[in-house]
Order: C-alpha cells, then sequence, then structure tokens
C-alpha cells in the first residue's frame, strides 16, 4: 500500500525541522532553498486539505533556539518571516490600494536596528522570531549601519545584513585553521573563536568548536600578569618578574600542548633559560585583549599597505562581541589595567610619536628600537634597542643610531631609488621583476586544473546529495540507508573544501605577486623629488628597517661594538627588496 497523507505529512514535518536544524543550528546547508520551499508547500497544501497541523510542524515554527552566548533579548512584536507566495492575486491582495517597492530576496542576517536620542542603542537579530541575540558591537562594523543619525527620538529599523560572496571568502581565507572557518556568513556574529592556538589561559572546548575554556594550569599565570598590571608596573616590570620567577613563555606552553612547534629566538640561543623570557609586545597585546574579560574581538588589525603589511587598530575600532566565554579577569578590573596602560604612554617632547614607530628592528634580537635622548652636552635624539634597555646587555647591545643620520640616510635611499625608476629604470625593474617572478608557471598550471577537478566533483555531490533527498521521499531508500550515504558524502564534501579553499589560496597569492613589480615601481617613482619624510610616506613606502652593527665577544663572553658604524637594511613594502647601507654614528651623513 501507498503512503498515507498523514505518513507524508508527518515525514515532511521531519525533512523540513531536519533541514532547518542543520542549517540554522549546525550551520550545514543539506538541500536547497528551491528544494526546501517545494518540499514546504507540500506539507502546507496537505495541513490545509486534511486539516491538521503537527506541534513542530515549520509552519508555525518560525525558527530554532539560538544556540550562540551571544546576549539574548525579546522583540516587542514577533518577527515572522516565513510567509510567502507564487501567487499574483495574493500579493495583490495584500498590496490592496498601497504604494510598494519590490526587491530581489536576499538571505542574510534579519537585524533590528533600535535609535535613541540620535545614537545607535541596540541591535538585535532576528533570531528565532521571538528572542533574538544582541549584536550591537557587530552592527557598528556594517558598511552602511550610521552610528549617529539627526533624529533625536526613538526609531527602530528592521532590514536584511548581507555580506558579499567574496568579502566572505577573504575573511575565512584569514582564519588560520581550516576547520575553524565559517560554514556561512551569519556566525559572523556569534563570536566564535578561529584561531588554531587558543589565547594563554584558555583550551579550546572539545564539545563545542569555537568556544573557549579556561585552562587551570596557565589562568593563574594570566591572573599574575593582570595583578601586576593593577599594581601599576609596567611591561618591562612584568617580563623581568616573570623571567626571575622561571615562568615559561606561551611557545613552551603550546609545544607543551602539542600546538606548535615553534621556538622563539631566545630559547634557540638559550635552551635552558630562553624559554622564561617572555616578548614585550605579547604581553601588552595579553593586557589589552578583552578575551581575557569574557569577549571575543576581532577585526583588531588593518593592512597599512596593501598585502600583507598590518597595523593594530585602536581599541575603540575594534568588533567585540560580549559574554562569549567564561572570563578570567573581572570586567571592572580589566577596564582598570586599559586606563592604566593607557596613562603609561609616553610621547615625544614635540607632542608627537616618532615618524619611524613600528618600522625599527635590531638585527640580532628582532627587538624595536627606542627613541631617546643622550644624556651629553650636546644633547640629541637616538635610536636604541629595546632588548638592551629593558633586559640589559645579556640579551642584546645597543645598535644606536643618530635620529638624524638616520633620517638622512632613508630619505636618501628613497631618492635613489626613485630617480632609478624615472631615469633609466630599464635594470631596476628588471632586478625587481626578478625578485617578484617566481618559477611557478608549471605549478601553477597543475594547480588550476586540479582546483577545476575539486570544483567539479563538488557539484556533482551537490547532485548526489538532491538524488538521496528524492530517493529518500520517493521510498527508493530507507533513513537509515540515506543518514549513512548523506554523512558519507558530506565528508568528502568537506574534504574536498577544506583542500580547495587551500589550493586557490597559493594560487591568489601567486596571482598577486605576478604584479607587484610594476606596482612596486610605480609608488615608487612618486618620489623622486622628495625634499622630506614623514610617517604617512614611510609606512606607505616600507614595511620594516632593519639595523645592525659589527660585534664581537671578548674573553669574559661580553658583547663589544667595533666600527663606529651601523648597517641599515630596508625592507620595501609588496615585495620586499633589501637596500644595503651604512650608517657612520654621530656623522650627520650616510655611506
Amino acid at each position: 500500500m501507498g503512503q498515507s497523507k498523514n505518513e507524508r505529512m508527518k515525514e515532511l514535518v521531519s525533512l523540513l525541522n531536519k533541514a532547518s536544524r542543520a542549517y540554522y543550528q549546525e550551520a550545514q546547508e543539506i538541500m536547497s532553498n528551491y528544494e526546501y520551499d517545494r518540499l514546504y508547500d507540500e506539507l502546507k497544501e496537505l495541513e490545509d486539505e486534511l486539516g491538521i497541523t503537527l506541534s513542530n510542524s515549520p509552519t508555525v515554527n518560525v525558527g530554532y533556539e539560538v544556540v550562540s552566548e551571544l546576549p539574548k533579548e525579546r522583540h516587542e512584536s514577533p518577527m515572522l518571516s516565513l510567509d510567502k507566495t507564487k501567487e499574483v492575486e495574493e500579493l495583490k491582495n495584500f498590496v490592496g490600494d498601497q504604494k510598494v517597492l519590490m526587491s530581489w530576496k536576499m538571505d542574510g542576517l534579519t537585524v533590528v536596528l533600535t535609535y535613541r536620542d540620535g545614537k545607535l542603542y541596540k541591535a538585535v537579530t532576528r533570531g528565532n522570531g521571538e528572542v533574538g541575540e544582541v549584536i550591537t558591537n557587530n552592527a557598528k562594523g556594517f558598511k552602511n549601519v550610521p552610528v549617529q543619525i539627526a533624529y533625536q527620538g526613538e526609531l527602530i529599523l528592521r532590514g536584511e545584513a548581507v555580506i558579499g560572496y567574496k568579502d566572505f571568502e577573504k575573511i575565512n581565507q584569514e582564519i588560520e585553521d581550516v576547520d575553524a572557518r565559517y560554514k556561512n556568513p551569519r556566525n559572523l556574529c556569534k563570536g566564535k573563536f578561529t584561531g588554531v592556538v587558543p589565547p594563554l589561559g584558555y583550551q579550546k572546548d572539545p564539545e563545542e568548536k569555537g568556544h573557549l575554556l579556561i585552562d587551570d594550569e596557565t589562568a593563574p599565570i594570566v591572573r599574575k600578569i593582570f595583578q601586576w598590571a593593577v599594581d601599576g608596573h609596567g611591561i618591562n616590570f612584568i617580563s623581568r618578574e616573570l623571567e626571575r620567577q622561571q615562568i615559561p613563555c606561551p611557545s613552551w606552553w603550546h609545544r607543551k600542548r602539542g600546538l606548535r612547534t615553534y621556538y622563539t629566538k631566545w630559547e634557540k640561543k638559550d635552551p635552558e633559560n630562553g624559554k622564561y623570557v617572555w616578548d614585550e609586545s605579547y604581553l601588552k597585546s595579553l593586557l589589552m585583549n578583552p578575551v581575557y574579560c569574557g569577549d571575543m574581538a576581532s577585526q583588531k588589525r588593518y593592512y597599512r599597505f596593501k598585502i600583507g603589511n598590518q597595523g593594530d587598530k585602536a581599541p575603540e575600532d575594534w568588533i567585540t562581541v560580549r559574554d562569549t566565554h567564561e572570563a578570567i579577569i573581572p570586567q571592572d578590573v580589566f577596564a582598570l589595567v586599559q586606563a592604566k596602560m593607557k596613562g603609561r604612554k609616553r610621547q615625544t617632547e614635540q607632542g608627537e610619536y616618532s615618524m619611524f614607530a613600528g618600522l625599527l628592528r635590531c638585527a640580532e634580537c628582532g627587538g624595536a628600537l627606542t627613541l631617546k635622548k643622550t644624556h651629553t652636552k650636546d644633547q640629541h635624539e637616538v635610536y636604541t634597542c629595546s632588548t638592551y634597555i629593558h633586559k640589559g646587555k645579556a640579551h642584546c647591545t645597543q645598535h644606536r643610531v643618530d635620529a638624524d643620520d638616520l633620517y638622512d640616510a632613508v630619505l636618501t635611499r628613497i631618492q635613489e631609488c626613485a630617480k632609478a625608476v624615472t631615469g633609466d629604470g630599464t635594470e631596476l625593474e628588471n632586478r625587481v621583476k626578478e625578485l617578484c617572478e617566481e618559477d611557478t608557471q608549471g605549478h601553477r598550471d597543475s594547480l588550476e586544473k586540479l582546483v577545476s577537478k575539486q570544483k567539479d566533483r563538488l557539484e556533482t555531490l551537490d547532485r548526489l546529495i538532491a538524488k538521496l533527498y528524492d530517493d529518500l521521499i520517493n521510498d527508493k531508500i530507507t533513513e537509515s540507508v540515506f543518514d549513512k550515504m548523506l554523512e558519507k558524502t558530506q565528508k568528502e564534501q568537506t574534504d574536498i573544501k577544506k583542500e580547495l579553499s587551500q589550493n586557490q589560496s597559493v594560487l591568489n597569492t601567486e596571482e598577486k605577486l605576478d604584479a607587484q613589480s610594476q606596482q612596486w615601481i610605480d609608488d615608487i617613482s612618486e618620489y623622486a623629488d622628495i625634499k622630506e619624510l614623514d610617517a604617512n610616506l614611510l609606512n606607505r613606502l616600507i614595511s620594516k628597517i632593519v639595523i645592525s652593527e659589527p660585534q664581537e665577544k671578548d674573553g669574559k663572553e661580553n658583547y663589544r661594538r667595533t666600527p663606529e658604524t651601523v648597517t641599515m637594511e630596508i625592507h620595501f613594502n609588496l615585495k620586499p627588496i633589501p637596500e644595503l647601507g651604512t650608517i657612520e654614528r654621530g656623522s650627520g651623513s650616510h655611506k
């Protein structure tokens, strides 16, 4: 006997609920929108015909309970969005004599914006139609959402937040852990951890990907660091105290847990004691990271100049999702530390930060060079290795260079490169192109073929899944067989998507390299007649300047400088092209 209408109705309810649950709660799409709508319409017709609607029917349940750890809020009025029609007459009856604007339906994240007194007060997702998630901080990062408007009363707007496929793919490409990448754009607002290595003090939740749990072994270290900061101690003190108490640095903990194989330069230099040396920039980032008070922050950096050269955003410009996991540090303590750190920032006597800030690095230890005033009669500014200043000669040497000498040397180098391009730049152009062009054509061709095959296979798998649903609906296979075959097919899909993503990333990188030689030439040629340097220009052209000096050890294993010169190595943006030169100390000139 054939299947009864009641049985068919129950089957449709089960199928549609399974598809909705996979999409909304598990970030998986197990059937197309078209297939879902077709089955939904079939169910609605059966319900109308039989006069029966099951309590768990998707025709009366508009969504699933939200499962993220974002704050929840009940809507003032339900957001019902599943009503639809394919009949023109029904649409006419709905519109009546009103003027309407019609557009393509966009499947995005439905958001309710509330403005009070001209400012964005809150943003809440649709959720299940009754209860949504508060994503106010995320909404402030939406391209066309104003945080301030002219209207001074209360204004409530409902709309659809969407993201382009290219932007979504770009975000995923920047996430190192392939398994942690977002399955669909909706999950961008959920505040999940997407890194490979969790922050010190936390571990990944084995039961819920993207969720952090407190690590009982390392969390006390984090609390100790914050307590020192609360007591008014700076980064230098904290670093020295961690070393004195012989508390291993993060890389040691990562290796212990099998997360990384990386060794710091201190560990390589001194395997026994180097593990107790903490990087000061890491400590600063740790103390500023809201992850420790239970919040998840993203978009903390920006590209200072096109490809690969990132700078830090101010904390107020981060996108932060509140209360995503258990806090190690209370909110009030975290806020106190931020205030103390802000108060410790020092500027130059002119009230501005050095134009070379963030660009100068020590060749030996990798630390930054810090601007200081000499204590001699003719007081002048010099750059000195920060590791030497903070940790002493046991860890590095001065690498001192006069600020004026550095300025002159860098200005001259930029002028020389620019003039070489604007004059007879054929030789330089060829040199640049040789550096940018790698022997990758054969590899690229094979990779492109592989990518094409992978895309074809994914399309085939999509058709297989659709066929599985048809077979299940038409009683050609049982539900248990369906589940097994679906699981196997989806696993293959996941594996191929991982490989495809990695292969496309390699291809994109190689394509960028091809265009960079001419781009660099065009950029540098603008500065042939430049007379002065400024921070914007330096950050546009240069990724880093490495300072080194000839040195040797005496019999007591102490370092001492030899000639009164230092070597400067400029790495230009886009494709690093080292430009070498020497600077004589205190001469006001360069070689």
